[in-house]
């Protein structure tokens, strides 16, 4: 964006030293503007595309984080229902006793 501070009085500058006189004039100012319009026009886009591709990847990144999280979280759950099963396990075992016949 600084560089179009600094290109477009550049261009303007130009265009008025060699404006040519007459009717002709009002035709190079139109020119120059619209052509300076649409490089601006075109730099903006362009660096609106850029923040949205990196948007883009800061969401895939922010998505790739909260599936390793919930793995995580998954695993921890997993690991505590085991624990949980083993030790219902070797209570219900400690509790019966063998008929003895």
């Amino acid at each position: 964006m600084k560089t179009y501070m600094v290109i477009l009085p550049l261009s303007s500058m130009t265009v008025l030293v060699s404006l040519p006189k007459g009717a002709d004039a009002q035709f190079v100012v139109g020119s120059v503007i619209s052509s300076t319009v649409g490089r601006v026009i075109r730099a903006i886009d362009l660096e609106v595309q850029r923040l949205q591709n990196q948007t883009i990847w800061l969401q895939d990144a922010q998505k790739a984080v909260e599936n390793q999280l919930s793995k995580l979280k998954l695993a921890e759950i997993s690991e505590q229902t085991q624990k949980q099963k083993d030790l219902f396990t070797g209570a219900i075992t400690k509790s019966c006793k063998p008929l003895n016949r």
